[in-house]
């Protein structure tokens, strides 16, 4: 039986059509996870020259935009970053059956493979310097799903100048960082540093992953926030790193990918407006707001790099 999937569908009534079929073309977008098996099924036009990067490999450089290394899918248990580039990702080619379509397969996907040289451990240090190059190559979207806790910062020798020098740069680019945040209450993770940094900022950040499978039930619960009773009840199949096709968890991590695709799905459309030269970024930040939360601080003023919460 030939199985397919296609991840704009769980979109269709919620964004305008228009958006949904520009697929995200003309916009750069990043993957920074786990890496990501490019022989699996949907995934093998991402093998691309000047795409692939392994910030943990011996002999790393920022500087080299040579994109040529392996970023095979460190995650065990059937992979992290494979699944989340099948949701913004996928798409089939002329020799296949079987495949699942992302949301944005427009779109020009780097992979950034952050992990050290083992491919199982991720640190502070190699978020930072995956988020320096996706700066240096442009890239206007920049996708993570990836939490690190902060005590990390003093185990690897991280000051707090590094990253305000990273995330500065960041901001200079104008490259937007999603990133997945949970419930405070989790640990100590991607919450916990805007926090830090905002103490003011209170945030009140969904669980997905406790949310309620019933579609209904979550619109009850917060029906003016479309794109997060999407995430509460979202069913959809991505391809593991052993090429089976299986349900996707209702989570955080596929949550960003979700809204990933989406700020994609936004900024190519924003693109093709008479006045984007002038209003692209902030247009792109407008955008997202009205399917998630910009993180900000008392004063209304966007972080060092700009986020958003589902």
């Amino acid at each position: 039986m030939i199985e397919t999937f296609d991840w704009s569908d769980l979109l269709t009534g919620i964004l305008p059509q228009s958006l949904i079929d520009n697929h995200g073309k003309n916009v750069k977008l990043a993957l920074i996870d786990t890496g990501v098996n490019l022989n699996v099924n949907s995934l093998v036009h991402l093998d691309q020259p000047g795409h692939k990067f392994f910030v943990g490999r011996t002999g790393f450089s920022i500087l080299d935009h040579t994109g040529r290394d392996p970023v095979t899918d460190g995650f065990s248990a059937g992979g992290h970053g494979t699944q989340l580039a099948c949701i913004m990702s996928g798409k089939a080619d002329s020799n296949q059956d079987h495949y699942v379509n992302g949301i944005a397969n427009e779109a020009d996907l780097t992979i950034i493979k952050a992990r050290d040289i083992s491919g199982a451990y991720t640190g502070i240090k190699h978020l930072l310097n995956s988020f320096e190059l996706a700066a240096d190559l442009g890239v206007e979207i920049a996708v993570t799903a990836q939490a690190i806790p902060l005590s990390r910062m003093i185990v690897e020798g991280i000051t707090p100048a590094e990253v305000e020098r990273v995330f500065t740069k960041v901001k200079d680019a104008n490259m937007v960082i999603l990133a997945a945040a949970e419930n405070r209450n989790v640990g100590s993770n991607w919450t916990n540093l805007i926090n830090k940094r905002f103490p003011n900022n209170q945030l009140d950040i969904m669980n997905v992953a406790a949310a309620p499978t019933d579609i209904t039930q979550v619109r009850n619960q917060i029906a003016n926030q479309k794109l997060q009773f999407l995430m509460g009840g979202f069913k959809g199949m991505v391809y593991d790193t052993s090429n089976r096709m299986n349900p996707a968890d209702a989570n955080n991590s596929c949550s960003v990918a979700i809204l990933g695709g989406i700020a994609a799905l936004c900024l190519s459309a924003l693109k093709e407006a008479p006045d984007f030269s002038s209003n692209g970024f902030n247009g792109l930040l407008d955008a997202l707001s009205q399917h998630s939360s910009p993180v900000s601080d008392a004063n209304g003023n966007y972080p060092n790099p700009i986020i958003f919460k589902n």
